[in-house]
Formats: C-alpha cells, structure tokens, sequence
C-alpha cells in the first residue's frame, strides 16, 4: 500500500486548504491500487471562492439554485471533490475541516472501495470562541489566540430568521467576540452596526411562507404568526447587537483604567525614586564598609538650604 501525506502537498493546519486539497485527490486520482492518504491533526481552513465550481446534480444544494428534476445541473462546490478515485483510505486522525462560505463538505462521484476516518467538517464559531476564553483563563495564550482566530472565520453577514445553509446569526455574533478578543474592535463595531442595520430594513417585512423541498404533502397547515416570529427574530438581532456595544464599552473602560494604572505606577516609581532614605551626613563613614554617596537634586531640600545625600551599601 502507497502513503501519501497531505502535507506534502500543501495541506497544512492552520493555513487555506481549498488549492490542496483539489491538488492531493487530483493526484489519488491517478494512483492505482491501495492507498492512504494521511493528515495531519488540526484545523484547516477551506475558503469556499478557492474552490473549483462544477455542475452537479445536488437537491439540497449550497450551491447557486436548488435542482429540480427536468433542469441543467447547477454550479456547486466542494471542499472535499473525490471523482474516479479506487481503493483509497483517508485517515483524518482528528482534522477539522472548517468551511469559509457556501460549499457541500465533500462530493464523491465515480469512486470504488473509498473509506474516510476521522474527519471533521466544523463551522461552530461559539464552540471555537468558548474555548478560547477557556485557554485564556488558563494562561495558554497561544492556544487562546488560535481558537479567537477559528471564530472569525465563515459568512459574516446575517442571514434571515429561517436560514438553510447560511451561518446563525449566534455564529456572527461570537465571531464579533473573537474580533474584539484579538484587539480588532474596528471589526466588532463592524458587525455589530451590520446587525443593527439589518433590523432597521427589516423589522417590519411582510413575511411570507415558502417552499424549496423537492417533495412536499398534499396538505400543510400553518397556525404560527410568521410576521410575530419575524419581529421576534429582529428584537434577538438588536438584543446581539446591544451585547456588542456593551462588549466594546467594556473593552474601552477597560483600556482607560490600564492607561490610568499606568500612569499611576509611574507616579509611583517617581515618588518611590524621591522618597529614598534620606539622611544627614555627619561624622565619618566606617571604612571597613563600602557606601556610595549620591547626591540627590531635590527641588525641596535645596528650598531649606540642605544638601540630601543617599546611602547605599556596595
């Protein structure tokens, strides 16, 4: 059996995999007999505009149209596109695929005896954002740094209170969090005036009840005021947004009494620096000790005609 590692071909935790992960199944395409592709443990990135764009036949699509039988197929994207690819075992070993924009995790056409462990397809900008407060409260800053990183990641904008595929609007807000957490405030007010924006053009729409599944029952009945429901969702979105300026009131507050502290301890420091022990000189030294003399200029001492010398043991 062949080995191939994934890193090998530019697939690396931490960075975009869009370009290497076409690369790497390209290549076990044209592979024959049994192989295993290995990857690293981590978390890739996969911008979802780098992948390659293909007509496929998909219902529940993210791609640009739902298919309806009888129709062309219509574009869509992948982040995993295994295509005539034999005999291959793919070993995640713990690899967390985070997809940034509109793509299917993985489409597999024309493939015999393809198996797949271990592999993770992530989007939770909560989870990524949680855990980073967790490393932070525990002293491991690197680690908390890469997990705010994570949980700014995906479609940032707010998607309508019945999304599909779209990110929560929970998601967009954690990430704010993290953007805050990484001292990019110009991006959390950013979003935060998106979401208020957003309830300002659409709070009161008339909304209306649609249908995108390929099959559907003879009969539905709807008793759910679905303009409430829309006024509700909006009143959240403001709520999220409120959260954030709270967020960045508290981050300011909190960079004016660090400015203040500062400026404090340097007083401090001053004053210490001033307020050495100060002493008289009369007499002689005892010569078995060694003692500097420093003369010290004190704006005070000089006003009573006095000269402040410091001692310190050498």
């Amino acid at each position: 059996m062949k080995t191939f590692y994934a890193k090998d071909f530019g697939v690396l935790p931490g960075k975009d995999a869009a370009e290497g992960l076409a690369a790497v199944f390209d290549r076990m395409a044209e592979e024959d007999g049994e192989k295993e592709l290995i990857f690293d443990r981590g978390t890739y990135f996969v911008n979802a505009e780098a992948l390659r764009t293909e007509k496929l036949y998909i219902t529940n699509t993210v791609g640009d149209n739902e298919w309806k039988s009888g129709e062309e197929p219509h574009l869509n994207r992948a982040g995993m596109r295994l295509k005539g690819i034999r005999d291959l075992t793919v070993e995640g070993r713990g690899a967390v695929f985070v997809l940034l924009g509109q793509a299917c995790n993985a489409v597999l056409t024309d493939c015999e005896r393809v198996t797949v462990r271990d592999v993770v397809f992530d989007l939770d900008n909560d989870v990524h954002y949680l855990m980073g407060t967790y490393y932070e409260k525990l002293g491991r800053g690197e680690e908390a740094r890469k997990s705010f990183e994570a949980a700014t990641r995906g479609d940032l904008r707010v998607a309508d209170m019945n999304y599909y595929n779209d990110n929560p609007v929970e998601y967009v807000f954690y990430a704010a969090l993290a953007f805050g957490k990484l001292g990019n405030r110009d991006k959390e007010k950013e979003i935060k005036d998106s979401l208020l924006r957003y309830c300002a053009e659409h709070a009161d729409d008339r909304a209306e009840i649609d249908y995108f599944a390929v099959s559907l029952p003879d009969m539905l009945v709807w008793d759910q005021d679905i303009a409430a429901k829309n006024r509700a969702f909006t009143d959240k979105v403001k709520a999220l947004a409120a959260a954030l300026e709270e967020d960045l009131c508290s981050r300011a507050d909190r960079r004016h009494r660090d400015k203040d502290r500062r400026g404090s301890e340097r007083v401090d420091r001053a004053q210490i620096r001033h307020a050495v022990t100060r002493v008289r000189i009369s007499g002689s030294f005892p010569t078995r000790r060694r003692r500097e003399i420093r003369r010290l200029d004190s704006v005070e001492e000089r006003s009573r005609g006095q000269t402040a010398l410091c001692l310190t043991d050498g």
